[in-house]
């Protein structure tokens, strides 16, 4: 058995972490009925989380990539005006944290960096409002 006080301090927090997130799931799970069994946070492990232990799709997890759906998410995707407004609150939002950093963060390949991460949230966010969170 593993003595607690003999782990280092960020260990701990961890598996801290991991038992309330587990917690957390079991109760989620338990209001919806949901019949899933395996943990959604595994340690040390990949866990496949898109499907039930009855082999069904959890309600609330997207669908994934797959050679099935490979021409929807390839294909360009028009927006309704809601998706338009979602994305205009995106860009502004990402244009404001883009000019803080240019304007407080020093020059170099950590601020470059920063710069490159916005890049691809934005990328990443008009990606789930054009699927709908399909994706």
């Amino acid at each position: 058995m593993v003595n607690l006080r003999d782990m280092p301090t960020a260990e701990v927090e961890r598996l801290a972490e991991h038992a309330a997130l587990e917690a957390m799931r079991r109760r989620h799970n338990a209001a919806a009925g949901c019949e899933r069994q395996e943990p959604l946070v595994d340690i040390g492990k990949a866990v496949d989380t898109s499907a039930t232990a009855s082999g069904r799709r959890h309600p609330y997890l997207p669908e994934g990539f797959t050679i099935d759906n490979l021409d929807a998410w390839m294909t360009f995707q028009p927006w309704d005006p809601q998706q338009q407004d979602a994305g205009t609150q995106v860009r502004e939002s990402l244009a404001a944290a883009a000019k803080t950093i240019f304007r407080v963060v020093p020059n170099g390949q950590f601020r470059d960096e920063a710069i490159r991460l916005i890049i691809r949230c934005r990328m990443a966010a008009n990606a789930a409002i054009s699927f709908k969170g399909r994706f």
